[in-house]
C-alpha cells in the first residue's frame, strides 16, 4: 500500500520539523490500537484515539496516530470551489495550488486550525486540555484534481500529548501484510463535527480501496 508508506516515511522524515525517533516508533506500534476496555458499550472506551480538528467554528473528524501526529481524510480539510475545478483549504479558504504537489506529498496552510483533544463524553477518562497548535500539515494521495479527494491529511502537533494522559492511544496504520478487500462494510468510530452527546459515535462505512 503505498500510501501507507508514505505516511511511515513523514512520521519518520519530517524534514522541516521533528520526527519520531526509530525508538518512539516501535513504541507507538506496540501501543496502538488497544480499546482501554474491548467489551464496553461505552464508544470512548472503544475508541481511544478519536479526536478532533477545530476549524472556527465548527470540528473535524480525526484519529491520532502517534503521541505528536494526526491524521484525517483530505476531505475534511478540502472543498471544491464554486467554478467546481479548483479545490480550496477549509481552514483559510485559500486555493488548493496543485503545482506544489510533488510525488503525492504536498504542504497544508496550519493557520486557523488547532488539534482538540476534548473528543470524549466522558471527561474522567480525557480531563479538559488546553487545544494544540498544529505545527506542520502534509496532504498525502493524487497530485490529480479529481483524485485529490481520496488523500489524507497528516499533521503534526506544536507539541505530544503529555505522557500522564493514559486514556489516548494511537490507532495503528495498516501494512502491506493487512488483508483489505474494497467495498467491504466496516464500523468506524468518529468525532462529532459539533458538541452533540455523544461526543464519539459508530458511523457505517465501505472499504474504498485507492491507487495511485
Amino acid at each position: 500500500m503505498r500510501i501507507s508508506i508514505l505516511i511511515l516515511s513523514c512520521l519518520l522524515s519530517f524534514s522541516v520539523s521533528d520526527k519520531l525517533s526509530e525508538t518512539e516508533d516501535e513504541e507507538r506500534s506496540k501501543q496502538c490500537g488497544r480499546a482501554i476496555d474491548p467489551k464496553s458499550s461505552s464508544n470512548d472506551e472503544l475508541s481511544p484515539w478519536s479526536v478532533r480538528l477545530q476549524l472556527k467554528p465548527f470540528f473535524v473528524a480525526a484519529s491520532l496516530i502517534s503521541k505528536r501526529h494526526v491524521m484525517t481524510s483530505g476531505l475534511a480539510l478540502m472543498e471544491k470551489e464554486d467554478n467546481g475545478a479548483t479545490w480550496k483549504w477549509k481552514m483559510d479558504e485559500s486555493e488548493v495550488d496543485l503545482k506544489t504537489c510533488n510525488d503525492g506529498v504536498m504542504e497544508a496552510p496550519t493557520d486557523s486550525i488547532t488539534v482538540d483533544l476534548q473528543a470524549c463524553s466522558n471527561h474522567f477518562l480525557c480531563p479538559w486540555m488546553a487545544r494544540i497548535p498544529v505545527k506542520s500539515m502534509r496532504y498525502i494521495g493524487s497530485c490529480e484534481s479529481d483524485k485529490i479527494s481520496s488523500g489524507i491529511i497528516l499533521i503534526e502537533m506544536e507539541k505530544d500529548i503529555p505522557d500522564d494522559s493514559s486514556y489516548f492511544t494511537p490507532v495503528c496504520l495498516p501494512d502491506s501484510s493487512d488483508v483489505v478487500v474494497d467495498g467491504e462494510d466496516l464500523q468506524a468510530h468518529q468525532a462529532s463535527h459539533l458538541n452533540f452527546n455523544p461526543v464519539i459515535q459508530i458511523v457505517s462505512a465501505k472499504v474504498n480501496v485507492f491507487r495511485f
